[in-house]
């Protein structure tokens, strides 16, 4: 009986100290979070539908805006500057869509702005972006109801000039350790999507 109780005592022990551990790494990876999604902007373009068309439109468009800001995805904008920047712009980035689209046969609008979106956990060939809120040039092409695409605008992940130094300069160690991450083995991401997922559906109740 005794042994029994020992035993218990110990478990007990043990996973009060998993616990502890687990607690100070949440605590370090929720920092990287924050750190990431202070640092980091997304270029998200979204199709007007899923009909196989408009999925290669979606493509020639992002390949157009690429082309069209240049300048911009240069890794030149930050945080401090990006808006500004981005705003200065929309109307040539429009323009360029569009008349993309209209050089195939699809006479349907383009729509650009840059706004804080919401972003499922994504794997982008070797670093890990956790589920959050980002800001974002958001390129929307007629109704908009289709799959996306979505890339690293800032650091310039976007293009393959892209050097791992820029990413260095960028985050903080934190940061660099989640966007390290496997999302296949790290659980810990998936308790940050549901955290954002549910913020993300809250906030479409709340005026």
């Amino acid at each position: 009986m005794k042994v029994k109780k020992g035993l218990i005592i110990i478990e007990s022990a043990l996973l009060f100290v998993l616990l502890i551990i687990f607690t100070l790494s949440f605590s370090d990876f929720e920092k990287g979070c924050e750190n990431i999604y202070s640092n980091m902007l997304r270029l998200h373009v979204i199709a007007n539908s899923d009909s196989e068309t408009d999925q290669m439109l979606k493509l020639l468009v992002r390949d157009e805006i690429l082309k069209t800001g240049k300048e911009i995805f240069d890794g030149s904008i930050n945080k401090n500057n990006a808006e500004n920047k981005l705003e200065a712009q929309i109307g040539l980035l429009e323009e360029a869509a569009e008349n993309t689209l209209r050089s195939h046969g699809c006479n349907k609008k383009v729509t650009v702005s840059f706004e804080k979106s919401y972003f499922n956990t994504r794997k982008y060939e070797n670093i890990t972006v956790p589920s959050g809120f980002y800001d974002a040039l958001r390129v929307e092409i007629g109704d908009a109801k289709g799959k996306n695409w979505w890339c690293v605008m800032y650091p310039p992940l976007c293009l393959p000039a892209v050097c791992k130094s820029e990413e260095n300069a960028v985050f903080s160690e934190d940061g660099k350790t989640v966007l390290g991450s496997d999302i296949k083995l790290d659980v810990r991401f998936k308790i940050v999507e549901i955290y954002q997922s549910t913020k993300n559906y809250a906030k479409k109740f709340i005026k």
